[in-house]
């Protein structure tokens, strides 16, 4: 099923023991198994899978980069929490080599791959790709921002909130979650709108189909837009009611996530949220 594989250390900790051991053991499990080793991420094909080696933050970046090669990502667990990651729990290179030759051998007969949700976002000559979400939100300050909320060009009325969320099935289980929006199955394709610290218990989570087009227009200060939690849009402005800061937010397709051989979603919420089963 593969050709290649492009790895994907932890950021910051790419010299860390454990990140090393992990990472030249798929390497040379890819040689044995005459797999090409990509060192760049713009040669990413099809036929490429991208692992990353770290916590959820590093898989996001491993599926933007597969997203925008129609390539497959998959996530070795080495942070906290990893609702993304689940491939977990490998501590030396002879577990390491024994799962990737496994993958690289039988992935298309044992290794489910799921298709998840990307959303787009942009403003003025910016855009970028999100895995988890796109929130809009003052600058460097705790402070309310009044936002309009327009879907599919009908305007769906003005709040106030410490900041708003367009989130994706996936980022239902990241700061959506934290803000009180409800948990998404993966497959299903839809996004959600998550304001965060209401002024009132009108502003509520809102469901919307994945083909929605979604306008946040937001005043009341100096703005700043995040993607998966990177800020991508910065800008030292005062944005009025007349002059809002604004943003647009569609879906960008899906990407392929290969899981482990015994995933499943409901598994994994009781185990990482610690739900009770009796």
């Amino acid at each position: 099923m593969f050709k290649s594989v492009y790895v994907i250390p932890k950021y910051n900790a790419e010299t860390d023991p454990h990140v090393v051991m992990i990472v030249e053991a798929i390497k040379r499990t890819a040689e044995a198994c005459r797999l090409f080793i990509l060192n760049d991420a713009n040669r990413c094909t099809t036929g490429t899978l991208i692992v990353a080696v770290g916590g959820d933050g590093t898989m996001l970046g491993a599926m933007r980069i597969a997203a925008k090669h129609n390539s497959v990502a998959m996530g070795v667990n080495l942070g906290r929490i990893g609702f993304l990651t689940d491939f977990a729990g490998y501590h030396d290179s002879d577990a390491v080599e024994a799962l990737f030759s496994d993958i690289f051998e039988y992935s298309h007969v044992i290794y489910p791959v799921e298709a998840r949700l990307m959303i787009r976002a942009w403003s003025g000559t910016e855009s970028v790709v999100a895995g988890n979400e796109i929130s809009v939100s003052r600058d460097k300050s705790d402070s309310m921002i009044t936002y309009r909320l327009i879907l599919d060009d009908t305007d769906s009325g003005v709040y106030r909130a410490n900041s708003l969320l367009v989130s994706t099935p996936s980022g239902s289980t990241a700061y959506s979650l934290s803000a009180g929006g409800a948990l998404m199955m993966p497959a299903i394709q839809a996004m959600q709108v998550v304001p965060v610290a209401a002024l009132t218990m009108t502003a509520r989570p809102i469901v919307i189909s994945h083909d929605t087009s979604v306008e946040i227009q937001a005043w009341g200060g100096k703005m700043t837009a995040r993607s998966d939690g990177l800020e991508w849009v910065n800008s030292d402005k005062e944005y009025t009611k007349e002059d809002p800061f604004t943003v647009f937010v569609k879906h960008a397709g899906t990407v392929s996530i290969l899981h482990n051989k015994d995933w499943n979603y409901f598994d994994m919420l009781t185990q990482k949220l610690g739900w009770i089963k009796e």
